[in-house]
């Protein structure tokens, strides 16, 4: 099934990569800017106890989640724009946490991730 998958996204121009948190950081500086790598552009919200050298965790700071590594201390529920530059995130990943906010929290996430994630050129658009 999974060589299924891969052919199938093959043809319609995705690569596949396993991404592994152990020894997987040439595989980052292979596929994305340097300068995202050093600088960690690359956010996970509502992280938990996820770790990686490169990635961001955005979570917020709880009794019940207080031993989880937060880089960055965000509560969805105010509704507020990320502390994140416009255009700037590599990759914006969120598992989990939308079955457990409002409506108005999950659309607020979703126009922020779309407002700090940086633009893709489509490779063969520029041939």
């Amino acid at each position: 099934m999974r060589s299924f998958v891969c052919r199938l996204l093959a043809r319609l121009g995705y690569e596949v990569h396993k991404i592994q948190t152990k020894n997987d950081l040439a595989i980052y500086y292979a596929l994305f800017n340097c300068d995202d790598v050093v600088n960690r552009r690359f956010y996970n919200v509502g992280a938990g106890l996820f770790r990686h050298p490169v990635w961001t965790n955005v979570d917020y700071y709880s009794n019940w989640y207080q031993g989880n590594p937060i880089d960055m201390n965000f509560d969805l529920f105010e509704l507020k724009p990320l502390p994140i530059e416009s255009k700037s995130a590599s990759i914006v990943y969120s598992s989990h946490t939308i079955e457990h906010i409002t409506d108005e929290a999950a659309q607020n996430l979703f126009d922020e991730a779309y407002r700090i994630l940086k633009k893709r050129h489509n490779t063969a658009d520029h041939a």
